[in-house]
C-alpha cells in the first residue's frame, strides 16, 4: 500500500494544482481527406484554437469545392501533380501557382497540402486580413454581438479568399462558373 510520501513527495491536501507536471497539448488528430462523395470532414475535424471559428455552411461549401477543384486527380490531397497538364507537362505559370499554394498551406513541408492544412491555411489567411467593416454596423453592445459580428467577418473574409484563390489557381480550361458561389 502506498502512503503519502512513499514516492518521494508529500501528497497531502496542501498540494497546489500548478505543481503538477505540464504534459503539453494532446497530439493533433488527422482529419480524413475530402473527397467528392464524403462530407464528414467538418464533423470529424479536430478542435484547436483556429478550429473553433464557426464556419457557415456556405463558407464550408466554398472551401470544399475549391479544394476538390485543386485536387485535380482526386487523391484527397493537393500536390504538384494536380498542376500538370494532361500531357504531364507543368508550365512555369502552373509551377508558380503550386509553389505559392505550397508555401502558404503546406505546414508540415511534406510536398502535399492535405484537407486539414488547406482549411487551417484559409482560416489563417482570413485572420491576417482586415476586418470586414460591413459586419460591424456599430460598436457591439454585448460580447455575444461582438463574437457574432467577428464570426461574420471571418466567414465573409474566407469566402472572399476562396474567390481570390479560385481566380488565381483556376485550372486552364475551366470557365468562371466552375465553382458554385465563387464566380
Amino acid at each position: 500500500m502506498l502512503t503519502p510520501g512513499a514516492l518521494g513527495r508529500n501528497y497531502n491536501k496542501s498540494t497546489v494544482m500548478d505543481e503538477q507536471p505540464d504534459r503539453g497539448p494532446p497530439p493533433p488528430m488527422s482529419p480524413p481527406a475530402m473527397k467528392k462523395s464524403e462530407s464528414t470532414y467538418w464533423q470529424e475535424q479536430s478542435h484547436s484554437a483556429i478550429d473553433t471559428m464557426y464556419l457557415e455552411a456556405e463558407t464550408k461549401q466554398q472551401i470544399e469545392q475549391l479544394y476538390q477543384l485543386l485536387d485535380a486527380n482526386q487523391d484527397g490531397q493537393v500536390s504538384i501533380e494536380d498542376f500538370a497538364l494532361p500531357s504531364g507537362e507543368i508550365p512555369r505559370e502552373r509551377q508558380a501557382q503550386w509553389e505559392m499554394l505550397r508555401d502558404e498551406f503546406d505546414f508540415d513541408r511534406n510536398g502535399v497540402v492535405d484537407a486539414d492544412e488547406f482549411v487551417n491555411g484559409v482560416k489563417r489567411q482570413a485572420l491576417k486580413s482586415p476586418l470586414d467593416p460591413g459586419c460591424f454596423p456599430s460598436i457591439p453592445t454585448s460580447h455575444k454581438d461582438c463574437l457574432l459580428w467577428l464570426n461574420a467577418s471571418v466567414n465573409n473574409t474566407i469566402q472572399q479568399l476562396c474567390k481570390a484563390l479560385y481566380e488565381t489557381m483556376r485550372p486552364a480550361g475551366l470557365n468562371s462558373m466552375g465553382l458554385a458561389g465563387l464566380s
